[in-house]
């Protein structure tokens, strides 16, 4: 019994550690968004008075502080905590690192057929649309062996990078987009068919997209499983609905 308590005691004390580190750093990180956009305030007003007036002379720009907001919070807890800044940014390790990587590229459509190139920030009218935060380069990509022992070396394999290209192989305007959902049922499966639909229609200005039902039963011509035509109208709700819209089968 008496171990059984120091085992509970032990928990309770992890537990109680565990949330009041998280409290901290929640804490320090809302401070440092509340300074921030004190921050971004007074440069907008500059400072002010204790009146509340401007105290900036008309026409000239205050100057901008260097505020770095990626290594503040670390700093900041590292302080509540009592410990060495460079334990919560982490360190370098030294003699450690990957000699070879072997990527495992994809075929492209444009390796067999003739390709439109268009921008893919122009939609199908001509106009620029959409920006992206990043545009994966060609050879972008994502290592597979993460798992790495210290002082080692060697090769490691690794994937290309999913997300957007620089330019598209279809012209938006020309092809027909289908949309089918097949397998098991997963929470959000109606979500992500409202904002594919969303994405084709509003960022690349597609104009015939489809809904296969029945996963794919949909292409085996049977009856009662004809395409229906998915628009923004059509789904404007139905990430509301349980299961698929589409149905599904394995």
């Amino acid at each position: 019994k008496n171990n059984m308590l120091k085992d509970d005691n032990v928990r309770l004390v992890v537990v109680a550690l565990t949330a009041a580190l998280a409290t901290a750093a929640a804490f320090i990180v809302l401070m440092d968004r509340k300074e921030s956009e004190l921050d971004r305030r007074s440069i907008k007003r500059g400072p002010m008075s204790p009146k509340g007036r401007a105290l900036t002379t008309p026409g000239k720009s205050p100057k901008k502080k260097n505020i770095s907001l990626e290594t503040k919070p670390a700093e900041k807890l590292a302080s509540v905590l009592n410990v060495d800044p460079d334990v919560m940014m982490g360190k370098m390790l030294e003699d450690t690192s990957i000699d070879k990587i072997r990527l495992y590229e994809l075929s492209s459509l444009r390796d067999y057929f003739e390709s439109a190139n268009l921008p893919n920030c122009i939609n199908a009218a001509g106009y620029v649309q959409k920006e992206y935060n990043k545009v994966m380069g060609k050879e972008d990509f994502i290592i597979s062996d993460i798992v790495r022992k210290h002082k080692g070396h060697g090769s490691s394999d690794a994937f290309v990078r999913a997300g957007p290209r620089s330019t598209v192989h279809f012209d938006p305007s020309k092809v027909t987009a289908a949309i089918v959902t097949c397998g098991g049922l997963c929470p959000g499966l109606n979500n992500v068919i409202r904002e594919l639909v969303h994405a084709l229609e509003y960022l690349y200005g597609v104009k015939s997209i489809i809904g296969i039902k029945g996963g794919y039963n949909g292409f085996s011509g049977k009856p009662g499983y004809d395409p229906i035509r998915l628009t923004a109208d059509s789904v404007l709700d139905c990430h509301h609905q349980g299961g698929t819209i589409l149905a599904s089968s394995r």
